[in-house]
C-alpha cells in the first residue's frame, strides 16, 4: 500500500504490514519498498486477522460496487529491499525472504474467497503477475513485463510451454509487448496470430514513445487483426474444453511438440512450434520478413498417421520438414490424424453474453481417437451441482467409420445444429447414417447448405461434410466407405434390405438383385422367402442421371406400366461406373415380367 493512500493508517492500526527487521528502522517500524508510484508498506497475508480485513476491503471497495473479477498485480514483494522483515507465519515467525513465494497465492485465493462469500453463486475469477505451485489454483497468470521486439514473440512462446509443463496452463504473455517503442505492424499483426492460441489473451502495454497499443492503430493491418482474433472466438469450444481438462487433470493446453512426441529426438529442441491440445500442431511465424516458414511434422508411432494443412487438407507424411509459402495473413497449422476439434460455427464477439449454437467438428479418422467437448454456463458456480455438460466424441476408424456422442451432466446446450467436417481424401462414403437413420445426399453445394440435415463430400477439401440438428442426446453417426452396411439379421423367410433399399435374402444372404445390372434374382434356396421380393418389388425405374434402376413398389391397378426415367440425384450408385454399363431400355421388363437367369460366372462374383 503507497503510504499516500488514503487507507494507510486505518490498515496500520489493524496491524496488516509486515514488521521491519532489527536492522532497519523503515516507517514507523513497518518494512518499506518502492514502486513507480513512491514508496509504501506491504501486507502480510501469513497472518489470519490481516486475511480477513483484506477481503472485507474487497467487498466494500470493489464487489458492492458489480466487481466480480480481481486483477492482482505488483505482489511479488520484490521491492522489498530489507530480506529479514518479519513475517507473522501464523504464530511461527520467519521472515519475507522465506515467504515471499506464498504471498500472492494467499492474495489471489483471498480474492477468490471474497468474492464466492459476497455472492456465493457467482464463480470468481482472479488475475495474477506471480505466484508459486499451486497458483493455477486460484488465478490466471502472465509472465510479467515483457519488452517489445521480435526475439520477445518468438521466446515467449517457450515461456509458455515451460508453465504449462509445470502445471500453469491458464497462462499468457501480453501481446504486442509490454513495454518499450510501440511494435511495428507486421510485428503486431505475428503477436495476436501468436497469442490467439494463448489461454491469456490481452494486449497490454505502456509504450515508452507515450502511445498506447491497440488493434485500431494499425488501419492497414486491422483486417488482419480481426481475422485472427475471429478465429480465436471460433475456437473457443476447443479452449474452453481443453481448460476444463487442465484443471481436472493437469495436462498441458499448449503441449511442448518433445511431449506429445516423444519418441521423436527432433523434437527435443523445438520451443516455438507446439500443440494446441493433443491434435492442432501451431507453427506460427515469428521471423520479421519471412515468406517461407520451415515446419517440422513430428513422428508418429502409429504408421497410419498423417497431417494435413488445415486449409488445404494436403496431406503430408509424419518425419519431415515442409516449406510453408507465408504472407501477412498467414498462421500455418497442421491437423494431425485423429483429429477431433469443436469450433463455433456461429460468430462470437463476446464469450458473456453469446453461446455457439451452431457446433462445427473437424476430425480426422484415421486412426481411433476421444476428446470430450465441456460446456456451462461460464458465469456461476452450478457445475459444482452437476450442471455441466461433458460430450465425449469417440471416434472409431475404418471403413465403417462411427462417431459416437456421449453426453453427462444436467446443463442444457444452446447447440442447435451439428456439422462435421471429416477429412477422407480417398475417396466420397457410400452413405451416411445418423441413429440408424440414413441422412440425403447432395451433389450440389448449395443445395446442401440450404438443407437443414445432409451430407456433401467436397472435391477441394476432400472431406465428407455432415450436418443436422443436435438430437441434444447420446447419438451416433456412421459414415460408411464401404458399399453396404446390413442391418441386423430378421427372421427366416424375411427380406434384408441393404441400407440402399436393395433387397437382400436372410438364408443365403445374397442379394435378389444385382449390384450392377439389377434383376430379380429366382434361384434362393427353396422356401427361402417364396419370391417376396419378385412380388413386392415388381416396378423397375431407370435413373436418368446415372442409368441404374431403382425399386419401385407395386402401383394401383390402371398405372402406367410402362418404363419411365426417374430424377435421383442422391442415388447410392451415382460413384459406381457399373452404374453406366448398359443404357438400353429393352433391359428393363414392365411390372410382372421376369428378368433372364444371370450367367453363373456372374453369380460367382456375388457375396
Amino acid at each position: 500500500m503507497l503510504l499516500v493512500h488514503p487507507l494507510l493508517d486505518e490498515m496500520k492500526q489493524k496491524g496488516m504490514f509486515l514488521p521491519a527487521s532489527d536492522d532497519n528502522t523503515g516507517v514507523d517500524g513497518l518494512a518499506v519498498g518502492t514502486w513507480w508510484g513512491g514508496p509504501g508498506l506491504f501486507v502480510d497475508f501469513t497472518k489470519q486477522s490481516t486475511r480477513l480485513h483484506w477481503k472485507q476491503y474487497i467487498k466494500d471497495a470493489l464487489l458492492k460496487y458489480g466487481c466480480r473479477s480481481i486483477w492482482n498485480d505488483n505482489c511479488e514483494y520484490d521491492s522489498l529491499v530489507d530480506k529479514d522483515a518479519k513475517v507473522y507465519f501464523e504464530g511461527k515467525g520467519s521472515t519475507i525472504g522465506t515467504m515471499k513465494p506464498v504471498m500472492s497465492n494467499l492474495m489471489c485465493q483471498l480474492s477468490n474467497e471474497a468474492i464466492e462469500e459476497y455472492d456465493p453463486d457467482c464463480r470468481p475469477f482472479s488475475v495474477c503477475r506471480s505466484g508459486h505451485a499451486g497458483i493455477q489454483r486460484y488465478a490466471q497468470v502472465w509472465a510479467g513485463d515483457n519488452l517489445t521486439c521480435w526475439d520477445t514473440l518468438k521466446y515467449n512462446i517457450a515461456t509458455i510451454l515451460g508453465m504449462a509443463l509445470c502445471g500453469v496452463s491458464n497462462h499468457g504473455c501480453d501481446i504486442g509487448g509490454f513495454f518499450g517503442p510501440a511494435p511495428e505492424g507486421e510485428l503486431f499483426v505475428r503477436w495476436v496470430q501468436n497469442g490467439i492460441f494463448q489461454p491469456r489473451f490481452s494486449i497490454h502495454s505502456t509504450n515508452t514513445d507515450n502511445t498506447v497499443t491497440e488493434p485500431w492503430m494499425y488501419s492497414d493491418k486491422k483486417q488482419y487483426i480481426k481475422d485472427a482474433i475471429d478465429f480465436r472466438y471460433k475456437l473457443s469450444p476447443t479452449l474452453y474444453s481443453l481448460m476444463e481438462r487442465a484443471h481436472e487433470n493437469g495436462l498441458p493446453i499448449w503441449q511442448p511438440t518433445f511431449s506429445v512426441f516423444q519418441n521423436d529426438p527432433a523434437t527435443y529442441d523445438e520451443g516455438v512450434d507446439f500443440m494446441f491440445g493433443d491434435s492442432l500442431l501451431v507453427a506460427n511465424v515469428v521471423e520479421k520478413g519471412q515468406t517461407v516458414r520451415p515446419v517440422y511434422l513430428p513422428k508418429t508411432e502409429n504408421e497410419n498417421e498423417r497431417f494435413y494443412d488445415f486449409y488445404t487438407r494436403e496431406e503430408y507424411a509424419p518425419g519431415q520438414t515442409v516449406e510453408v509459402p507465408v504472407d501477412i495473413a498467414s498462421i500455418p497449422l497442421f491437423v494431425r490424424s485423429g483429429a477431433i476439434i469443436p469450433m463455433s460455427g456461429n460468430a462470437l464477439h463476446n464469450l458473456m453474453t453469446e453461446k455457439t449454437t451452431a457446433l462445427d467438428i473437424l476430425m480426422a479418422p484415421d486412426v481411433d481417437s476421444a476428446f470430450t467437448l465441456y460446456e456451462d454456463d461460464g458465469r456461476t458456480n452450478d457445475y459444482r451441482k452437476g450442471a455441466y455438460l461433458k460430450t465425449k466424441i469417440d471416434v472409431k476408424a475404418g471403413v465403417k467409420t462411427v462417431v459416437t456422442f456421449t453426453n453427462e451432466g444436467s446443463y442444457e446446450t444452446a447447440v442447435e445444429s451439428m456439422a462435421l467436417d471429416m477429412i477422407h481424401r480417398e475417396k466420397s462414403p457410400f452413405y451416411v447414417q445418423v441413429d440408424g437413420k440414413e441422412l440425403p445426399h447432395f451433389l450440389h453445394r448449395r443445395k446442401f447448405e440450404e438443407a437443414e440435415s445432409g451430407w456433401y463430400y467436397s472435391q477441394r477439401l476432400k472431406s465428407v461434410q455432415i450436418k443436422y440438428p443436435n438430437p441434444k442426446k447420446n447419438h451416433e453417426v456412421l459414415v460408411s466407405l464401404t458399399r453396404e452396411v446390413l442391418k441386423a439379421p430378421l427372421s427366416k423367410g424375411a427380406v434384408r434390405e441393404a441400407d440402399w433399399g436393395i433387397p437382400r435374402c436372410t438364408c443365403s444372404q445374397r442379394p435378389h438383385i444385382s449390384e450392377g445390372e439389377s434383376y430379380v434374382q429366382e434361384n434362393c434356396s427353396p422356401g427361402c422367402c417364396g419370391g417376396a421380393v419378385r412380388r413386392a418389388y415388381v416396378r423397375l425405374r431407370r435413373c436418368q442421371h446415372h442409368g441404374h434402376q431403382r425399386l419401385q413398389r407395386r402401383e394401383p391397378a390402371g398405372a402406367d406400366a410402362g418404363p419411365r426415367p426417374v430424377r435421383d440425384p442422391h442415388c447410392p450408385y451415382r460413384h459406381d461406373p457399373v452404374c453406366r454399363r448398359s443404357r438400353r431400355k429393352d433391359r428393363w421388363p414392365h411390372p410382372g415380367q421376369d428378368l433372364p437367369q444371370r450367367p453363373a460366372w456372374q453369380r460367382e462374383r456375388e457375396p
